[in-house]
């Protein structure tokens, strides 16, 4: 099966989940990237300065990282809730009230989870636009991953990275592909035209309530979906092995 028709059905299973539970999604994606959008639409604003005094190269590089982590930080934490209040229900987890969801996310670790996604992203990205990429790519369902399974920030890495491995274009094309458009298309409206700052703004909301929040649906329901089929192939092996053995010790007895 090609990877663009592997990528239909989770699409579709998330702009189902995306419409069912719209103000939900509405309100956590808001909570969590207005402030985000904020700082970052002023980071942008005061980088156009520093870009042109050759002196605040440092602090210009200093504040595209904390801007890049906080965007980061804010699409981890938004996969996060949703994998509690959406997305994990719909695969049989234990559906969580708000308050509860709130109080029970492992904040300290998505937080460093965030500071080694961005930094390797970054040393990714200095090497050439290809390895940004595909560490991002491998990385991607960590978030998810780490709330479902609870797992630490070194593990669940190791986890997205297996999991993607067998599904790496499956992954780009759900994940990393409308991030970096997205990313994109936002440096080059800021490139080309000079918004006031509440515009810029409520652009950068606008974009993280219906286009990432999206992204962030179709991102824990492709996580769940290839850890769920890893499930049952290894539950499969593992039946097939067990009737192996018994056949095996009834040969022996015979």
């Amino acid at each position: 099966m090609s990877a663009l028709a592997r990528v239909i059905p989770v699409d579709r299973r998330a702009i189902r989940l995306y419409r069912a539970n719209f103000w939900k999604i509405l309100i956590v994606s808001a909570v969590v990237f207005a402030p985000l959008s904020l700082i970052s639409a002023l980071v942008n604003r005061e980088a156009e300065d520093w870009v042109d005094d050759p002196g605040n190269g440092p602090i210009f590089g200093v504040a595209a990282f904390a801007a890049s982590a906080l965007v980061i930080f804010g699409y981890a934490l938004c996969a996060g809730l949703l994998d509690k209040l959406v997305v994990g229900p719909e695969f049989g987890h234990h559906k969580e009230s708000l308050g509860r969801a709130l109080r029970t996310l492992p904040y300290g670790r998505l937080v460093l989870l965030d500071l080694l996604t961005a930094v390797g992203i970054a040393v990714g990205l200095a090497l050439g636009l290809v390895p940004g990429i595909a560490l991002f790519t491998f990385i991607a369902l960590a978030p998810p991953l780490m709330v479902a399974e609870r797992l630490g920030v070194v593990e669940s890495m190791k986890r997205s990275a297996r999991l993607v491995r067998g599904s790496f274009w499956v992954t780009f094309l759900v994940v990393t592909l409308p991030v970096f458009v997205e990313h994109e298309i936002f440096a080059a409206v800021e490139l080309l035209f000079d918004l006031p700052l509440l515009v810029l703004w409520l652009a950068h909301l606008a974009a993280a309530v219906f286009v990432l929040a999206l992204v962030v649906l179709c991102e824990i329901t492709l996580a769940l979906t290839l850890a769920e089929a890893e499930a049952r192939g290894q539950a499969a092996e593992g039946q097939g092995a067990g009737v192996a053995g018994v056949s095996g010790g009834l040969l022996n007895d015979a």
